[in-house]
């Protein structure tokens, strides 16, 4: 029995059965009026993402699509370049877990998800381009994608040196992979202006009193603890298991180097960032349960569905709390 509950968090049927109860979770929110929609912003020269659709259905649906299709995407990473080394579904398990005990947010289509989509695209294409310094059109449309986010939300910015370090971790670094990268970052700007789609004056940058400001306890617990355990869970995967990943050949070490560079300047960024720190919340997931889920995988045992229940358990009991707050 311990066997086979342990191989069932690693199938499919365990990563469906945690995506249906994440969008439940999500609606419950919605119906039950637990909902705070994220405060509508212009953006960096273009509206936010939370400003894109209509509050209600559409924006809980689109908000739980972006979800799953985060899911989806890091499932194709990881059977394409076997990130985690095994077919395991488990990263989405403990995804939409983790999506669970936020579900005000995942009930909602704002800039979140589609920062964490945008980034596993972009993993997805630099993991597509190792060694090879001629995929320059990847270079090229991976800085598109995040300084085309950055005219709606400055935290798309924020992954842009991650992306560079990215090329060379994957090492495509040379004078035309450089050029191909400035090309990105400049081409969305060139076409917002040069169509007239934005003015100059239109554009403005982000407060650093707002970047800087003083964490307010009070408001907000449950979703303190929430960001806390999932950086504690990201940091722990990536400690217990150092000596382990260090010893996978170059190329896993730079899969997995691009997912842990990112996932630390997320917990920075949203150290720095804390009135934004919803925006980042999906990123963090997605890296903590990336970790956690190759932990396990590497720990894998009949026993393991011990550890694998508890941290769900752990989600769980944040959701019930985020209900009856």
């Amino acid at each position: 029995m311990p066997a086979r509950l342990s191989k069932f968090f690693h199938s499919r049927y365990a990563m469906l059965l945690a995506a249906v109860l994440m969008a439940l979770a999500a609606w419950l929110t919605y119906a039950n009026g637990g909902l705070a929609p994220v405060c509508g912003d212009r953006g960096v020269a273009l509206p936010s993402a939370n400003c894109w659709l209509p509050s209600g259905p559409v924006s809980l649906w689109a908000g739980v699509g972006m979800e799953l299709a985060v899911i989806a995407v890091m499932m194709a990473i990881n059977r394409t370049y076997n990130l985690l080394r095994s077919l395991s579904m488990l990263f989405g398990v403990l995804y939409a877990f983790m999506a669970i005990a936020t579900s005000e947010l995942t009930a909602q289509f704002y800039t979140g998800p589609l920062l964490a989509l945008t980034l596993a695209c972009c993993v997805a294409l630099m993991f597509g381009s190792y060694g090879r310094s001629d995929r320059r059109r990847e270079v090229f449309l991976v800085f598109f994608m995040l300084s085309a986010g950055t005219a709606t939300r400055h935290s798309f910015a924020v992954y842009i040196p991650v992306m560079a370090l990215c090329c060379a971790q994957m090492r495509l670094m040379s004078v035309r992979t450089v050029v191909a990268a400035l090309m990105g970052i400049v081409a969305p700007w060139w076409l917002l202006f040069g169509l007239g789609i934005v003015a100059p004056a239109g554009v403005h940058l982000p407060s650093p009193v707002a970047l800087l400001s003083t964490i307010n306890f009070s408001e907000g617990v449950q979703l303190a603890v929430t960001v806390s355990i999932t950086a504690i869970i990201f940091v722990a995967a990536i400690v217990l298991d150092f000596f382990r990943t260090m010893a996978y050949n170059a190329r896993a070490r730079a899969y997995n180097g691009a997912i842990v560079a990112m996932g630390f300047v997320t917990i920075l960024a949203m150290a720095l960032d804390y009135n934004n720190v919803s925006s980042y919340i999906p990123t963090l997931n997605m890296c903590a349960s990336l970790q956690a889920a190759q932990f396990f995988v590497i720990h894998r045992s009949e026993r393991s569905w011990i550890g694998i229940t508890s941290v769900i358990a752990v989600y769980a009991a944040l959701f019930v709390w985020k209900i009856l707050i």
